[in-house]
This record gives structure tokens, C-alpha cells and sequence, in this order.
């Protein structure tokens, strides 16, 4: 599987959560580009009734966002992305559902798989792209199954490819139909190391088609 070698860019945010992850490690070096901001905003997500009508969604789906934490610009800046999160629908009605490997979604529930009803989902974030692959009706039944198993797992990410986030666990799911043409980036900075398989990867690959963006493109 190729690696895509990246490198680390200075990031115009303060970012309290991961400078306290970063000093346990020793990452004293990369405050000397993090720190120029002092203030930290979080910022309101997305509200789901106040979006454009979103198409009928589908079992399987891949629905993408960008966070609102400094660790989500963190990952949207190394992967040159939009995006910094990726959860599958598992269910359509009576709602639509969302499974998805977070850290802190849900305070009751940190560091797993959990499921999220859409609107939670969203309201997480600032921007949204859902992208659909090609799969039977036989096939959408075989990864719902496979994505109610996931709930409860725990969210595990340190840069060895055997680990699961949010990434992995969608092309797990996906790997039994799709093939898994999905290369992992090496990233080499202080306290943020390894081989991880970014969200902009799935979001490149053209075997899935887009069916709802927001904001829209352009």
C-alpha cells in the first residue's frame, strides 16, 4: 500500500487540548508554531433543520465533517483537507443514524464506536459531505450488521495502521466490497508520529459519488 509522506503546517489557532497531550510527550518544540493565537472560540455547529433538504440517505453511506476542535484543524492541516471526521449511516428510519470511532462526541461515552443520530452528528461541525459507493442491497445488509458490532469498540490512534478511528473503521466495514484502495500517510512531527489513514483519502476516491454538500462547492 503506497505512503504518502506529509509534513506538519503552522496552524493560525490555539490549541489547549492537544498542547496538553503534546507537553506530556515532550513536544515543547512545536509550541514555538502554536502558540501565536491566544484565544480559543469554540464555534456553533451545524444546525440539520437549517440546511438545504438533504437527499433520502442510504445504509452505508459515508457521511464526512469538519470538527470544530483544534484537534480536527489539526488533522484538516496535515491531510490538506475540508474534512477531519468520518461516520457511516446504519440506519434510515425511523431516523437516520450514524456509527462513528470518536474521542469525545458523547461525554457518557468517550474514546469508542458510538452511534450518533445525524443531527448530533452534524452539530459537531462546520462543513458536511456525504458520498455514496455502489452496493447491493445484499451488501448494505452485510455492513449495517457489521457496523452495529463496531459500537462500544474502542478508539485507539498512534500511527500503527492496526488501530481503530474513523478512517479505519469505515474501510474495514467497507473492505469485504470495496477494494481497499485506500493509502495511510506517513506524518512525522513531535508527539504526532506514525502511518494514519486520513478521511481526505476517502474523500478522493472516485469510486464513491457525492450526494449532498454543504457548503456547496465554488
Amino acid at each position: 500500500m503506497a505512503i504518502t509522506r506529509l509534513r506538519a503546517k503552522p496552524l493560525p489557532f490555539s490549541l489547549p487540548l492537544l498542547l496538553r497531550h503534546w507537553l506530556l510527550l515532550g513536544g515543547c518544540a512545536l509550541l514555538l508554531v502554536l502558540l501565536p493565537a491566544a484565544n480559543d472560540v469554540r464555534p456553533t455547529g451545524l444546525l440539520l433543520p437549517l440546511l438545504p433538504p438533504l437527499p433520502k440517505l442510504q445504509i452505508g453511506d459515508l457521511v464526512f465533517r469538519q470538527g470544530l476542535g483544534q484537534d480536527s484543524a489539526l488533522i484538516c492541516a496535515l491531510s490538506e483537507s475540508a474534512y477531519s471526521h468520518v461516520g457511516m449511516v446504519v440506519e434510515v428510519t425511523p431516523e437516520v443514524l450514524v456509527v462513528h470511532a470518536t474521542t469525545d462526541d458523547d461525554h457518557s461515552r468517550p474514546d469508542q464506536v458510538i452511534v450518533s443520530t445525524l443531527a448530533a452528528y452534524v452539530h459537531q461541525g462546520r462543513r458536511l459531505l456525504i458520498k455514496r459507493y455502489p452496493l447491493t442491497a445484499r451488501q448494505k445488509h452485510q455492513v449495517q450488521q457489521s457496523l452495529w458490532a463496531q459500537q462500544g469498540k474502542p478508539f485507539m490512534l498512534t500511527g500503527k495502521r492496526d488501530e481503530l478511528y474513523c478512517s479505519t473503521l469505515v474501510s474495514r466495514v467497507l473492505a469485504p466490497f470495496i477494494e481497499p484502495r485506500w493509502p495511510y500517510s506517513q506524518v512525522q512531527m513531535v508527539g504526532f508520529s506514525g502511518e494514519f489513514l486520513f478521511p481526505e483519502t476517502l474523500v478522493q476516491d472516485q469510486r464513491s459519488q457525492t450526494v449532498f454538500a454543504y457548503p456547496t462547492e465554488g
